[in-house]
């Protein structure tokens, strides 16, 4: 059952990187999968061609907290390189993803990953604010003064990440060095008091 299951899932992900989502049929992907199309192999696995979207995306497309592998390694006790680790877990999503970039940009146009999409952003923010409150400039702080240093802190990174899935380069900056500068950065900032920062 599980085979068949991730022989479907595989054969949609190679149609929909292929044809696209919207022009991808449910018959398509039983063929391609190995089933007799329109026999009703597919609906044993999934409710639909949206939900095949969805559990490639869970499974596969998403940045996952595990990914980062941080939670057993935190607090290492240098803000520096937890930060290190953080960009290093979202450049690994950023290598992940740039294959399926474009299946992604459709499914979120689609809104096929609605929910979803924003359960997981919500978890791996919620995940950071924890971390960035663990730091002495993020100590006491209100919750939305917390997500606003959180998203300062992450917004050049994710911004970077952005870029570089749609192909887009900065000239002449190399990726080590802004996650270089970067780290530098925040690590001086989170590791002061805000009434030091004022």
């Amino acid at each position: 059952m599980r085979d068949t299951r991730n022989r479907l899932k595989a054969a949609a992900l190679e149609l929909f990187l292929d044809q696209g989502f919207a022009r991808t049929t449910i018959g398509a992907i039983e063929k391609k999968a190995g089933l007799l199309p329109r026999s009703g192999g597919f609906y044993r696995h999934f409710d639909s061609k949206a939900a095949v979207a969805l559990a490639i995306a869970q499974e596969d497309i998403i940045e996952r907290q595990e990914e980062f592998d941080l939670t057993s390694l935190f607090p290492l006790g240098e803000t520096r390189a937890e930060l290190l680790l953080i960009a290093r877990g979202y450049l690994r999503a950023n290598e992940r993803q740039k294959k399926v970039y474009p299946l992604i940009q459709e499914l979120r146009i689609l809104n096929v990953l609605g929910d979803f999409e924003q359960s997981a952003n919500d978890g791996m923010l919620d995940w950071l604010k924890r971390w960035v409150a663990s730091k002495p400039a993020g100590r006491g702080l209100a919750d939305a003064e917390l997500s606003a240093l959180t998203l300062n802190a992450l917004g050049a990174l994710l911004f970077l990440t952005t870029k570089t899935l749609q192909g887009i380069e900065v000239p002449g900056l190399s990726t080590e060095l802004f996650v270089d500068r970067w780290a530098d950065h925040w690590a001086e900032t989170l590791d002061n008091s805000v009434e030091h920062q004022i």
